[in-house]
């Protein structure tokens, strides 16, 4: 586990003391409600992951939800007063942009990128102290790995590795450190080459996305579903089939 932390903390310069791995984007946000949440009353924003309401259910935490209104090209968020401690995802619904509620400044909030991995990727990021990230690469490569994290300000340090899980599978563990194929899911992200997320991973399994992915070098196809195009990128054949056509063979 070691190894897999220096890796990990290289790879996405993020320091030793801002984040943990977890077992998935569940285990994620479970251990960021039993860090933040026992004394606060949970927003969820709405529509949103069912496994939100579930896991506050099992906690026997106060929720209540967060309504978002189509305004003007804009997913706008109704006005609360009350927030101290809010989950959102930072695309509505996984497909959309959405403006992010005005929050009070004693309020902290859980943002789940696993549909984006913007933070991680960005090191340029901001860690501030009302704000925790939660994120997976379920989405993107290697569903089964079951590799998740959570980024967090400096003071959740002792608490959140207090809660940490003490294993991760050994296949997730064998791929961040680079023993696995490198041709295979995870090794991407953690390789010293800029792979840009998520238009230029190669999987096991056909990956879509919204991204406009003309300069990928793989075959890709597209499809239109409610005014936005997707593009199909990155399996193994996929990249089998292209180095054949660049070795020229048929």
């Amino acid at each position: 586990m070691y190894q897999v932390y220096e890796i990990f903390s290289k790879r996405f310069e993020i320091h030793r003391d801002n984040f943990i791995l977890t077992n998935g984007c569940e285990n994620a946000l479970r251990i960021a409600l039993l860090a933040l949440g026992r004394n606060k009353k949970l927003t969820i924003e709405n529509p949103t992951w069912a496994l939100t309401n579930v896991i506050a259910e099992s906690f026997d935490m106060r929720y209540d939800h967060l309504n978002y209104e189509y305004q003007d090209g804009k997913f706008i968020p109704e006005h609360k007063e009350d927030i101290e401690l809010l989950y959102v995802t930072d695309t509505y619904n996984n497909l959309f942009k959405h403006e992010m509620p005005e929050m009070p400044s004693n309020a902290i909030v859980i943002i789940d990128e696993t549909y984006t991995l913007a933070a991680l990727r960005n090191p340029g990021r901001q860690i501030t102290d009302n704000k925790v990230i939660i994120g997976s690469f379920s989405k993107f490569s290697g569903p089964g790995y079951r590799i998740g994290y959570i980024i967090f300000p400096y003071w959740l340090k002792e608490k959140m590795n207090m809660l940490r899980e003490q294993y991760i599978s050994q296949e997730a563990a064998d791929n961040i450190t680079g023993y696995a194929d490198p041709w295979y899911d995870l090794h991407f992200l953690f390789s010293e080459h800029d792979y840009d997320i998520p238009y230029k991973i190669v999987t096991k399994h056909p990956v879509y996305t919204t991204v406009e992915a003309d300069d990928v070098p793989l075959p890709h196809k597209k499809f239109s579903l409610s005014g936005h195009n997707f593009c199909r990128v990155g399996t193994l054949r996929d990249r089998e089939e292209w180095e054949r056509k660049m070795n020229g063979i048929s």
